[in-house]
């Protein structure tokens, strides 16, 4: 997926569990656990904003 498709991806996900759990941050990392299991691109996505992170991070 695009790096753009990923942080999309992850923001609905993010967004998806607000809605449910508020903004716990225990409650919301405990939904998006659970919405990875029943998505596997979901973590891929996640993954993949995570190298993005580090790379600009870097400087790259």
């Amino acid at each position: 997926m695009t790096d753009e498709e990923a942080v999309a991806k992850v923001d609905g996900a993010i967004k998806a569990a607000q809605k449910r759990v508020g903004n716990d941050q225990k409650l919301i990392r405990e939904d998006l656990r659970q919405q990875r299991l029943t998505d596997p691109s979901l973590f891929e996505a996640f993954k993949q904003i995570g190298q993005l992170m580090q790379q600009t991070q870097q400087g790259h």
